[in-house]
C-alpha cells in the first residue's frame, strides 16, 4: 500500500477567498467561529444553571479560544472560577473584559466583589465606585 501526500500553498489572497473547507469559504471562517463561540458560550451558561461548573468553565474556555475578544465569556467564566474559590482566575478573567472593554461596568461590579472576598477593601471599592459610575451614565441607575 502507498500513501501519498499532498501539501498545497496558496501565496495569493484571492484565491484564498476561493477555497472551501468543509463547505465554508475561508473569507466565512470569522463568521463561523462566532457562531461556534456562541453556540459554546450558550453551553456555558447552562451548565453554569444546571451546577456544573467544571463544564462552564470548559465551554467558556472553548467559546474565548474561538473567539478572543468574547467579552462576556471571560466575564462568565470569571464568576465561574470566582464560585468555584479560584478568586486569582475570576480577577484575570475580569481584567482580561475590562482589556477588550475598559467601560464593561460588570467586569468592574464583579472584580469588586471578588477583591472585596479577598480582603482587598481598597480595591473593591474603587471597582464598585467606577461600576456604579459607568451604569450611571448608561442610565442604568438612577443619583439620588
Amino acid at each position: 500500500m502507498t500513501t501519498f501526500t499532498i501539501t498545497a500553498t496558496i501565496n495569493q489572497l484571492s484565491y484564498a477567498s476561493d477555497i472551501n473547507y468543509l463547505g465554508i469559504r475561508l473569507t466565512d471562517a470569522l463568521k463561523v467561529a462566532t457562531l461556534m463561540a456562541e453556540d459554546f458560550f450558550n453551553q456555558g451558561l447552562d451548565k453554569q444553571k444546571k451546577g456544573d461548573l467544571q463544564g462552564a468553565i470548559a465551554a467558556y474556555t472553548e467559546a474565548i479560544r474561538l473567539n478572543p475578544n468574547y467579552l462576556e465569556a471571560y466575564t462568565n467564566r470569571g464568576v465561574v472560577r470566582d464560585d468555584l474559590g479560584d478568586h486569582k482566575g475570576a480577577i484575570e478573567d475580569y481584567n482580561q473584559a475590562l482589556r477588550i472593554n475598559p467601560n464593561y461596568a460588570l467586569a468592574y461590579y464583579n472584580r469588586g466583589i471578588t477583591r472585596a472576598q479577598l480582603g482587598d477593601k481598597k480595591g473593591a471599592i474603587t471597582d464598585l465606585q467606577q461600576a456604579a459610575d459607568i451604569f450611571k451614565q448608561q442610565g442604568k441607575i438612577e443619583n439620588h
